[in-house]
């Protein structure tokens, strides 16, 4: 494949972080700001499985403590949940501030479903923490997004894949996390290109749903089951285990096949991959 001068700078531009960076040494910290608080209800969700889940805030004079917690240290924050959005625009306003005016924060980063994602927020982002990552949870296609519903059971994708035509038309590349199950089985290349579609993708991380042990729906606080739990509780009753979950062998399989064509098709060029990024990483040590 012949490649322009343009091009091959894109490219070396975004492969740089296959080399050492100023965050190398960086600790790495996940900050949940609402715990396992969510305003969705994915079926295969292990954060709502957890024996004692809570959705206390953490304040924005918590934070400050990580400094003196690493004692000085470089730090790389994420902020993470259940979904952190659901703690407000004012208060993730605060915690933004206050990592912002940390010398020892290097990089700033949130993970979030989209659902709530608008242009408030991202006036919010831009003006406390422009750096701001942003990684997005989506499953491909709407078909391969079929475990991502609300607790009214009705599939969360549209409101998701809006978000990321909004973070397009602002110019913020984001990364996303696509979760492999049988919903995506024989379809990578497909679902590939339809990730690589969205303007704003610059990154896909395909990780497995190896959830073959779960027996047993997430409990409830109350007797009432919502749709979504109904849901559940059907597709944990499956023969073999969750309908959800996958076998590593068909994950591999996934991957190649979505490795293959991140290269044949092009893709290379604009986004990462992973985990071939990163087993390419493992084979240059």
């Amino acid at each position: 494949m012949n490649l322009s001068t343009e091009q091959r700078h894109t490219i070396e531009g975004l492969y740089r972080s296959l080399e050492a960076d100023d965050t190398g040494t960086a600790v790495s910290v996940i900050v949940k700001t609402r715990g396992e608080t969510c305003d969705i209800d994915c079926l295969y969700c292990y954060e709502k499985r957890k024996e004692a889940p809570g959705g206390a805030r953490v304040r924005a004079d918590q934070i400050r403590r990580l400094a003196s917690i690493f004692k000085g240290r470089k730090l790389a924050v994420e902020l993470h949940g259940g979904e952190p959005l659901t703690a407000g625009r004012e208060h993730i306003g605060e915690i933004l501030a206050e990592l912002a005016s940390m010398p020892q924060v290097v990089r700033v980063s949130l993970q979030t479903n989209g659902v709530l994602l608008d242009a408030d927020w991202l006036d919010m982002f831009d003006s406390l923490c422009p750096d701001l990552r942003i990684g997005i949870s989506l499953d491909g296609d709407a078909q391969g997004n079929a475990w991502r519903v609300g607790y009214d059971g009705k599939p969360v994708y549209p409101r998701v894949a809006a978000s990321l035509n909004l973070l397009a038309e602002r110019g913020r590349s984001v990364g996303v996390i696509a979760a492999v199950t049988p919903a995506v089985l024989d379809r990578a290349e497909e679902v590939l290109d339809h990730l690589a579609g969205f303007g704003s993708v610059n990154a896909i991380s395909f990780v497995p749903c190896f959830d073959s042990t779960i027996r047993r729906s997430t409990a409830l606080p109350s007797r009432r089951k919502s749709a979504s739990r109904v849901l559940q509780q059907a597709a944990v009753n499956a023969a073999d285990g969750p309908a959800w979950a996958i076998h590593p062998d068909e994950y591999a399989q996934f991957v190649l096949a979505a490795t293959s064509h991140w290269i044949t098709a092009g893709h290379f060029a604009r986004i990462k991959l992973e985990p071939a990024v990163s087993t390419v990483r493992r084979l240059r040590v």
